[in-house]
């Protein structure tokens, strides 16, 4: 019965108890999965302006994102992005602060973090 007992305590505590988990330790990162067409993963939690809400949603609506976007709010987005991950990607979960989770998008290799490229995504992306 202890055998069984120390079973059930070790799952319980793998669970997530919300809908993005949140790392164990710093040696063993929670994995979550993108989902949404294509997440856009920020340099910092909230650098996102009015006009990118259609690209930090659940549903993401990317093509609507681009196209409202004039020269000017394109080229301003220099500094504010790392990098997108497409719908089902894994990704490895650093942190969390707030409604941004800071991950490591698997797939995407960077001198920057041996985990894969870094970045932070809306908790509703994931």
């Amino acid at each position: 019965m202890k055998t069984f007992s120390r079973l059930l305590v070790a799952l319980l505590t793998l669970l997530p108890l919300s809908g993005v988990p949140t790392p164990s330790s710093a040696a063993e990162p929670a994995t979550a999965y993108v989902d949404v067409a294509v997440a856009t993963a920020w340099v910092r939690p909230g650098l996102d302006r009015p006009v990118d809400a259609p690209a930090v949603a659940n549903p993401a609506d990317i093509r609507k994102w681009t196209a409202d976007m004039t020269l000017a709010v394109r080229a301003a987005l220099g500094g504010r992005l790392h990098t997108q991950a497409l719908y089902g990607t894994p990704v490895r979960i650093l942190e969390r602060q707030g409604d941004w989770v800071h991950v490591a998008v698997t797939g995407q290799p960077t001198p920057r973090d041996p985990l894969c490229y870094p970045g932070w995504v809306p908790a509703r992306q994931l």
